[in-house]
C-alpha cells in the first residue's frame, strides 16, 4: 500500500482564534463527502495507523500520512470532540498534479486554513464533492456552485489574503464575492465560470465583496466568464443593469488572460477603481442585440467598461494587448482619469470600438492615451458608428491603424487639449451616403466648453470607398461655440480617387480664434499657408466713396487672420514675413462710370512696395468682377493688416455681389 504525507502533515493546527496552537484538539478523518471513518498513518511506510480521532500534541501538531488515491475529509474539533473548529478540510493525494488535474490519482492541492496562512494556493475543489469532479471537467455538472466559491473566499477574507485555484472545467455560479488580498487563477480557456440559467438582472457572476466602501489588491487571471446569454429572452430583451463581472472602488486590480462573453450588457466593468491593469482581456458577444425596453439611445453595454462609480472616477488604468470583437455595442468604454489603451485589437464591433467622455465635471475622461491599436470594422447599431468616439479633455490619439468604418475613424466631441498624431485612417464612411470622415471635430457646447486646443497632424488619410457627398478627410462642424486653436497641418491626403470630396472642410461658423489648416498634402494648401474669406450677403457701396469691403465668412482661416470683430481686415499671422494678397469684388450690373479696386496696408493705399489697384468701366448687361493682386510684400506678423477698398462712379449706391465666385479676399504666405 502506498501512502503519502497529507498536505497538513507536520503543520500546526490552530484554535478558532487562528493564533493559539490547538493543543489536545482532535482531528477526525473520513472518506470525502461522508461520515465514514478513513484510516491515516503516522509513518511513511503505512504500517502504524493513527487513532481516529488523532489527538494533537502540545504544539497542535501530528504526523499524518494518507493512502494514495483516496480522498479524505479532515475535521478539527475541540477536546472531547463536541465542537468543530473551522470548515471541513478536504485532501486528495498526488502532489505532482497539484494545480492541474484534480482527477489524477491523489492530487495534493486542497489546502487547509493553516496553509492559507502561509500564502499557498487552495483549490475550489476543496469545497466540492469528489463525485462531481468528472462532470465539472466535462461541463455536465449544472448545479449552482456559488456556495463552494464563497465559502473558500470567506476563509481567505478571515486571514486577509489567499490564492484560489480554479481547475479546468465549467462551474455554474453567480455572485462570487471576492475579498481584499485575493488572487483567483484558472487554466486559460479551460476554466469557465458560467452564469446559471435565469441569472437575475441585478446579479453578476463575480464582484468584489465591498463595492460601497471598496477593496484592495485583487488579481483575476486565466478564467473565462460566460454569461450564458443572460438578458435575452424569446420575446423581449430583458433590461439587464448589472455587469457580468463587476469591480467597484478597488485599489490595485489586476485582470489578465480573462474572457468575458455572451451577455446582453457589459462584460467586465471597472467602476471607481484605482491602479488597474487589464492585460490580454478578450471580450466578445457582449451588449444588447436590439433596442430593448430602454430605447435606442440608451447605453447598450460595452465588452469592457471603465468609468466612475458613486462619484469616484477610475484612474491610473492601463489596458494592453486586449482583443474585443463582435460585440453588439462598443468594444470598450473608457472614461477614466489617466488611462492608457495600447496595443489592443478591435474587430467588428457596433457603435464604436472605443467610446468615452467626461461623466464627472473636470476630473473624468482626461489624460488618456490611445495608441498603437488596430481597429477594423465598425457598424451602426442605433446611434453612431465611429471607431474612436470620445469627448476627452487632455488626450493623445496616436499610432493607430483604423479602417472600415461606417461613419468616422475618429470623432472628437467638445474635446480640449487633444493631439491626433501619426494615425493611418482608411475606408471611412463606407456604408453611409454622407458625413463619414477620417477625423471629425464636433463643437456642440457653449463658449468655454467647446472644442479647443486640438492638433491634428501627420496622419495618413486614405480615400473613402463610399459616396463622397458630404464628407472630408478632416472636418470641423457643430452648432456650438466656434472651435478655438484647432491646428490641422502636415497630414497626407494624397492619392484620393474621389476628387469631388474635400480633404479639409471647416464650417464657416467654426473658424474661431487660432483655428487653421495648412501644409496638408492633397488638401490644396500644401507647401504654403493661405486663408480665404467670403462675403455671403451683398454690401451696398456708396457712390464716389472708397469703401472697405466687409467679409462675414471664413472659408479657410489660417492662424485666425480674420475675426468677425474686424470684418474688413486680414491680419498677418505671427511669424509670417512675406505675403501676397489677392482679392475680387463683383459689382452689380450698371453701365455708368468706372470701377476701382485697391489693396490697403494698415489703412493706407500706398504705404508699401507692391501696392496694386485695378480700374474698369461698368456694364449694363453683366455684373462686373474686378480682381486685384499684389507682388511679394514684406510684413510684420501679428501687426500688419490688409483691406480691399472699392470705388465706383455709378451715380448712386451699387452692390458688391456676395458669393464664393463673386467677392472674396485672401492672403498667401511666401516662404
Amino acid at each position: 500500500m502506498a501512502v503519502l504525507p497529507s498536505p497538513i502533515s507536520n503543520h500546526k493546527f490552530f484554535a478558532a482564534d487562528g493564533v493559539t496552537p490547538a493543543a489536545g484538539y482532535e482531528v477526525h478523518t473520513y472518506s470525502a463527502g461522508t461520515t465514514t471513518p478513513l484510516a491515516t498513518y503516522s509513518d511513511a511506510a503505512g504500517v502504524s495507523a493513527n487513532t481516529n480521532p488523532i489527538i494533537l500534541n502540545a504544539s497542535g501538531e501530528a504526523s499524518i500520512y494518507v493512502t494514495d488515491g483516496l480522498a479524505y475529509d479532515l475535521v478539527l474539533k475541540e477536546p472531547g470532540g463536541a465542537v468543530a473548529v473551522g470548515p471541513v478540510q478536504r485532501v486528495v493525494t498526488n502532489p505532482a498534479t497539484a494545480f492541474n488535474d484534480p482527477l489524477a490519482a491523489g492530487a495534493v492541492y486542497l489546502k487547509t486554513l493553516s496553509d492559507l496562512k502561509q500564502g499557498e494556493p487552495v483549490s475550489v475543489f476543496r469545497a466540492i464533492s469528489p463525485a462531481n469532479y468528472t462532470n465539472i471537467r466535462n461541463g455536465a455538472y449544472t448545479s449552482d456552485l456559488s456556495s463552494a466559491f464563497n465559502s473558500l473566499l470567506s476563509e481567505m477574507s478571515s486571514v486577509g489574503y489567499g490564492h484560489l485555484i480554479v481547475p479546468a472545467g465549467t462551474y455554474y455560479a453567480k455572485e462570487i464575492l471576492v475579498p481584499s488580498g485575493t488572487k483567483i487563477t484558472g487554466e486559460f480557456k479551460k476554466s469557465v465560470i458560467k452564469a446559471p440559467s435565469g441569472l437575475g438582472i441585478t446579479e453578476a457572476i463575480m464582484r468584489n465583496s465591498n463595492q460601497s466602501v471598496g477593496n484592495n489588491d485583487i488579481t483575476i487571471s486565466d478564467i473565462a466568464f460566460d454569461g450564458n446569454n443572460a438578458g435575452a429572452s424569446t420575446t423581449v430583451l430583458r433590461p439587464r443593469n448589472t455587469e457580468l463581472v463587476s469591480f467597484g472602488k478597488v485599489t490595485v486590480l489586476r485582470v489578465s488572460d480573462v474572457i468575458v462573453r455572451n451577455v446582453q450588457y457589459i462584460g467586465l466593468a471597472i467602476g471607481g477603481c484605482n491602479d488597474v491593469v487589464l492585460d490580454r482581456v478578450i471580450g466578445h458577444d457582449c451588449g444588447w442585440d436590439s433596442t430593448g425596453p430602454m430605447g435606442s439611445s440608451a447605453e447598450g453595454g460595452a465588452a469592457v467598461w471603465v468609468g466612475p462609480s458613486g462619484g469616484v472616477q477610475s484612474k491610473e488604468v492601463v489596458a494592453s494587448n486586449c482583443t474585443l470583437r463582435n460585440n453588439r455595442w462598443a468594444g470598450m468604454y473608457m472614461s477614466a482619469n489617466s488611462a492608457i489603451v495600447d496595443g489592443c485589437r478591435f474587430y467588428d464591433n457596433k457603435e464604436a470600438q472605443i467610446f468615452g467622455g467626461r461623466l464627472l465635471p473636470t476630473v473624468d475622461g482626461g489624460n488618456v492615451v490611445i495608441s498603437n491599436n488596430r481597429m477594423r470594422g465598425v457598424t451602426k447599431a442605433h446611434i453612431s458608428s465611429s471607431s474612436i468616439e470620445v469627448g476627452y479633455w487632455n488626450a493623445v490619439i496616436s499610432g493607430n491603424i483604423i479602417e472600415d468604418c461606417q461613419h468616422n475613424c475618429i470623432s472628437l466631441t467638445d474635446t480640449q487639449n487633444i493631439r491626433v498624431i501619426g494615425n493611418v485612417l482608411m475606408d471611412f464612411g463606407k456604408e453611409l451616403a454622407a458625413n463619414g470622415c477620417g477625423v471629425t471635430v464636433f463643437s456642440l457646447a457653449t463658449a468655454g466648453n467647446q472644442a479647443k486646443n486640438i492638433r491634428i497632424s501627420e496622419n495618413r488619410i486614405i480615400d473613402r470607398q463610399g459616396t463622397p457627398t458630404g464628407y472630408a478627410g478632416i472636418s470641423i462642424v457643430g452648432a456650438g461655440a466656434a472651435s478655438e486653436n484647432v491646428h490641422i497641418e502636415n497630414n497626407d491626403c494624397s492619392g484620393w480617387t474621389q476628387r469631388s470630396a474635400k480633404m479639409v472642410d471647416i464650417a464657416s461658423a467654426q473658424f474661431g480664434t487660432g483655428t487653421f489648416s495648412r501644409n496638408n498634402i492633397g488638401a490644396g494648401d500644401e507647401g504654403k499657408a493661405a486663408t480665404i474669406y467670403l462675403q455671403t450677403t451683398n454690401q451696398s457701396v456708396p457712390n464716389a466713396t472708397a469703401t472697405a469691403i466687409s467679409f462675414n465668412t471664413a472659408h479657410v482661416n489660417v492662424e485666425t487672420a480674420w475675426v468677425i470683430g474686424s470684418p474688413t481686415r486680414i491680419t498677418v499671422p505671427k511669424g509670417w514675413k512675406r505675403v501676397r494678397i489677392h482679392g475680387q469684388v463683383t459689382f452689380a450690373a450698371n453701365a455708368t462710370g468706372v470701377r476701382r479696386l485697391q489693396v490697403y496696408k494698415n489703412g493706407s493705399a500706398g504705404g508699401y512696395i507692391g501696392g496694386s489697384a485695378m480700374t474698369s468701366p461698368g456694364t449694363a448687361a453683366y455684373s462686373c468682377p474686378l480682381q486685384v493682386s499684389t507682388g511679394v510684400v514684406d510684413v510684420i506678423g501679428g501687426t500688419d493688416y490688409f483691406e480691399i477698398y472699392a470705388l465706383h462712379e455709378s451715380g448712386g449706391s451699387l452692390d458688391a455681389v456676395a458669393g464664393l465666385a463673386n467677392t472674396w479676399f485672401s492672403i498667401e504666405e511666401v516662404e
